[in-house]
């Protein structure tokens, strides 16, 4: 495995997210697959296809989680070691939250991280 790909961040990677990452950029599954790795059509090179293991050693895994990252980075113009550290990062929404006082415009002292009695 080359060096510019750490292990410890391939074997941390999830195929369902991979996966999932994937066919937002575009990618085609394939259906009817009967081997330990899911497979996905490129979105323009009917001959090109991303596989991902779901089964194996560490080791194995590790090997070829990072032959689909690169392939997927390749496809998108990024490095692979960018797309790695997205692809690792657990998926997050950040939401945020005010509360409004039931008297009309005045915010209630929750919205600034505490709560005050009425």
């Amino acid at each position: 495995m080359a060096a510019d790909l750490p292990e410890a961040l391939l074997r941390q990677l999830i195929p369902s997210q991979v996966r999932w990452f994937a066919v937002q950029a575009g990618w085609r599954p394939v259906e009817g697959i009967k081997r330990p790795v899911i497979v996905l059509n490129h979105p323009t090179d009917d001959l090109a296809q991303l596989q991902i293991p779901i089964a194996g050693s560490d080791r194995e895994r590790a090997f070829l989680m990072g032959e689909a990252v690169r392939q997927l980075a390749e496809t998108q113009k990024r490095s692979a070691r960018e797309l790695l550290n997205d692809l690792a990062m657990p998926p997050s929404d950040v939401l945020r939250l005010q509360m409004e006082s039931r008297v009309r415009g005045k915010r209630n002292a929750a919205s600034r991280g505490r709560i005050a009695p009425s």
